[in-house]
């Protein structure tokens, strides 16, 4: 058996040190995010519950781009790695006298619904575009709010994309 023999100073020293003084500082929880991962556009589909007809909703804070394909998933072998090409597209650009908003989210309607909210807001002004697929449409309902008592001009600049135009009905409910 073998003996360890420590000095007198080495224990003295040992006994003036506070305790813990030595032992490392457990580290912080790491935090996990994914904000790195995922950067804009997010893409999101719109259609009816029981269509394979998606329409392709890349939205960012800036806007809204729109794309339809005359293509499907079926179209392509299962393990490709290629898509439908996006045929045309309406880019949606809300404007708030003129410049941008201060703010905009995104989410799905009741977290789950394949309809989209994106909200636009600057203080005492709101523009959200709700988004649906109809049979053969995509639908997009668009709300402007002015809390404020003075006036706002608000517009929502829609810019065809690859030459196709959309339909407007330019219905308007006061």
């Amino acid at each position: 058996m073998r003996r360890t023999r420590f000095c007198s100073v080495c224990l003295f020293v040992a006994m003036l040190v506070p305790a813990g003084f030595c032992q490392t500082p457990a580290p912080a929880p790491a935090k996990v995010d994914f904000a790195y991962s995922f950067s804009t556009p997010h893409r999101l589909t719109v259609a009816r519950p029981d269509s394979g007809d998606k329409t392709l909703l890349d939205v960012d804070a800036g806007g809204l781009r729109m794309a339809w394909s005359f293509e499907n998933l079926t179209m392509f072998p299962a393990l490709a790695y290629v898509g439908p090409q996006a045929n045309w597209a309406v880019r949606l650009t809300p404007r708030l006298e003129g410049g941008t908003f201060e703010k905009c989210e995104w989410k799905r309607v009741d977290d789950v619904l394949p309809v989209l909210k994106q909200t636009f807001t600057a203080p005492e002004r709101t523009l959200s575009l709700e988004v649906t697929g109809g049979a053969t449409a995509a639908i997009v309902r668009v709300e402007m709010t002015n809390a404020s008592v003075s006036p706002a001009t608000f517009s929502l600049l829609c810019e065809s994309q690859r030459g196709f135009f959309g339909y407007n009905p330019s219905y308007v409910d006061g």
